[in-house]
């Protein structure tokens, strides 16, 4: 499995003396999107990291770092992917049912819960370098659900 090299990207781009706002003109992205890449927060497609590569006059390869990780290791990575994915999306669904449910108005708390947990199940588990960072996801979507489930309940007991 490769992985994008951030901190090799920002290197590159301070060498040239580019700001961030430069390199994102140069790509046709906002400066926002570069510091995002720059700090590990979003991953580019293969397409944008050659454009980044051109624009800071290097090899796309030096944009790029391999892993260590066995093929065993990938493939319970990946699986565990997938069922932390599972799993968000059923907090997601819950949760949707239950603000609907309950005619809850789009600046109350719960929609902010919502957002946060599709940022997790689109964007934090597909992205994870590694098991570590899943159990931490893991870790946070449990609360989540223990939550939710209380949350349910007492709206079922008429206390919500």
């Amino acid at each position: 499995m490769t992985t994008f090299a951030n901190q090799k990207m920002r290197a590159a781009r301070e060498q040239q003396n580019m700001t961030l706002e430069q390199l994102g003109e140069v790509i046709d992205v906002s400066k926002v999107t570069i510091s995002r890449y720059e700090t590990g927060k979003r991953r580019p497609d293969l397409e944008t990291i050659g454009k980044i590569a051109e624009a800071l006059q290097i090899s796309p390869l030096d944009l790029i770092e391999g892993d260590t990780m066995t093929v065993s290791e990938r493939y319970q990575l990946t699986l565990k992917k997938e069922v932390l994915k599972e799993v968000a999306a059923d907090l997601v669904g819950s949760l949707t049912n239950y603000v609907i449910n309950n005619n809850l108005h789009e600046d109350n708390p719960l929609e902010i819960l919502l957002d946060r947990l599709s940022v997790i199940e689109n964007d934090r588990i597909i992205d994870a370098p590694n098991h570590d960072e899943l159990t931490k996801i893991e870790g946070y979507l449990d609360e989540m659900s223990e939550f939710i489930d209380e949350l349910l309940t007492a709206s079922k007991d008429g206390v919500a």
